[in-house]
């Protein structure tokens, strides 16, 4: 009975360490950073995907995962975490390059890498174009409803046109950007898409690596994915991996 107690008292003390550094990100990833530093990869690797799962984000952190994996030699997945690190701060001209320089030893498709691009561009412009064409079409209507001067009227139409163009050009980001389903096929090779979420369900297509997918349902080890194309199926969980969590 002693035996007992205390081996619970080892194994909540345990969980309270545990839980702690958890608690504590900044920890697990000096942590996390210090183990790759020293060649400890699959480690640092551990780490980092501990960090990204409890739904923490930060460029810094898809950066030197990004590393871990490169050096695991799981190039695909390694690009998706600088991808990660790029849409988080689309203006850095550091991380668009060091996600090009990835995408070029994959051989991202020139189809992909627009996708790629014309997504970052939408996170960094959709707000400053909405706000803009905001302030830009109010000022101008307000100019033409006040102003009696043919000239600063015509501004104001002038400014209304103008602002009506910027609104279809935030639009056209806010639709481009990725939403809270969107994920890549990370596999290194094409997976099949199946008719159900089983190894023996027929296979309808094939995935290749790196596409862009919608996902639509999960169930056990299985998701179900959408290109695209409109075209779909069930893939294995461990082949699929989503952008961001965005909102």
């Amino acid at each position: 009975m002693k035996f007992v107690h205390v081996a619970a008292l080892f194994i909540v003390a345990l969980c309270q360490a545990f839980s702690a550094e958890i608690a504590d990100p900044h920890k697990v990833f000096i942590t996390a950073t210090e183990s790759l530093k020293k060649g400890d990869t699959d480690n640092a690797a551990e780490r980092y995907e501990e960090l990204v799962d409890a739904g923490w984000h930060s460029p810094e952190l898809y950066h030197n995962y990004a590393v871990a994996l490169q050096r695991q030699g799981d190039t695909n997945a390694a690009l998706l975490q600088l991808y990660r690190a790029w849409l988080l701060k689309p203006f850095s001209n550091t991380a668009k390059s060091q996600f090009l320089n990835q995408a070029k030893e994959v051989s991202l498709s020139n189809t992909r890498l627009s996708q790629t691009e014309t997504q970052a561009a939408a996170l960094a412009w959709r707000t400053p174009l909405a706000l803009g064409a905001l302030a830009l079409f109010w000022t101008s209507l307000i100019l033409i409803i006040l102003v009696r001067k043919p000239l600063v009227r015509g501004f104001g139409f002038a400014g209304v046109a103008i602002g009506l163009l910027l609104s279809a050009a935030a639009y056209y980001f806010h639709q481009a950007a990725p939403k809270a389903n969107s994920a890549w096929i990370i596999s290194p090779e094409a997976r099949p898409l199946r008719a159900s979420h089983a190894k023996g369900s027929p296979q309808l297509t094939t995935a290749s690596p790196l596409t862009q997918v919608a996902i639509r349902n999960e169930r056990d080890d299985w998701i179900y994915v959408q290109r695209n194309n409109g075209s779909g199926g069930w893939i294995d969980e461990a082949s699929v991996a989503k952008l961001m969590p965005w909102r």
